[in-house]
């Protein structure tokens, strides 16, 4: 009954989106990362900040990269419920910081050109150094666009980032215009004035294998600040180039992960988790 029910909701899951409504060259440079939450058994009983053996082989994981991430944005979450998402990151070994400015639009019932409609009113389809992307997970998708800069870390040592003064001063020079402007004249660079880190949380990334699909798994440790608990969260993804590609790769991986035991029927709630763990 189980896999039935799981079967029926990949085939609801797929057939209600559609992109008839927009021109193909509007809808063609976007890729698609398809994720699912694993459950905790793919953990280590010792560290639940590693996956464990017996899911490494599983999953034939082998490069693990240390990524460390903080969110910049206000206790009210001024950008967050705008859509909008600032952050920092540092990669073990990286020789710069990424800042990503990232716009989101919820894909609600499947209707796919309802959020590019509103991508479109706001100037962000074809716009400069915008990249395109739609997040898949088990019952939702989301339209993002999102803007890169990567600065040097020069001077900097491994896993550490820049303070909050000097982080909110890089992530005012590289806002786009976009989001300055999103909610009235020089919004973003005002609001971000307010901003503190959310975060940080130090997060382990997995290169592997599955059904010969290149995924990822990472690995989120969130210490909720008031009670000093802490959440994991085991996720994994794959990229894909098309929605055809993203669709029938993501049945298969669904279905094996379900047959593994490991895959929980939800969609992932680390952006939110880190958020609670450190506002008020």
């Amino acid at each position: 009954m189980k896999n039935f029910k799981l079967k029926t909701l990949i085939a609801i899951m797929s057939a209600v989106i559609s992109l008839g409504a927009f021109a193909k060259d509007e809808t063609s440079d976007i890729s698609y990362e398809v994720k699912f939450v694993l459950d905790e058994k793919v953990l280590d009983s010792n560290d639940k900040s590693k996956v464990s053996e017996s899911f490494i082989k599983t999953f034939d994981l082998g490069k693990v990269t240390p990524i460390k991430v903080v969110y910049i944005d206000t206790d009210k979450r001024t950008f967050l419920n705008e859509g909008w998402i600032n952050r920092l990151r540092v990669k073990g070994g990286a020789k710069k910081f990424e800042y990503t400015f990232k716009k989101r639009y919820s894909v609600k019932d499947g209707n796919f050109d309802a959020a590019l409609e509103l991508a479109k009113a706001d100037g962000l389809i074809g716009a400069d150094g915008f990249e395109a992307e739609v997040d898949w997970s088990f019952d939702k998708m989301t339209l993002s666009y999102k803007f890169d800069a990567d600065i040097t870390n020069e001077g900097f040592g491994e896993l550490e980032l820049p303070n909050l003064a000097e982080a909110v001063k890089t992530a005012g020079k590289n806002m786009p215009q976009t989001e300055v402007t999103a909610k009235g004249k020089k919004w973003g660079s005002k609001s971000l004035k307010k901003a503190n880190f959310i975060g940080p949380v130090v997060f382990r990334r997995y290169k592997g294998k599955l059904n010969g699909q290149k995924i990822d798994v990472e690995v989120w440790p969130i210490e909720n600040q008031k009670t000093k608990e802490t959440t994991y969260f085991a996720e994994l993804s794959f990229d894909a180039d098309s929605y055809e590609e993203a669709k029938n790769t993501r049945q298969i991986i669904m279905e094996k992960l379900s047959e593994l035991g490991v895959l929980k029927q939800e969609s992932s709630l680390k952006t939110n988790a880190m958020y609670d763990a450190y506002t008020k």
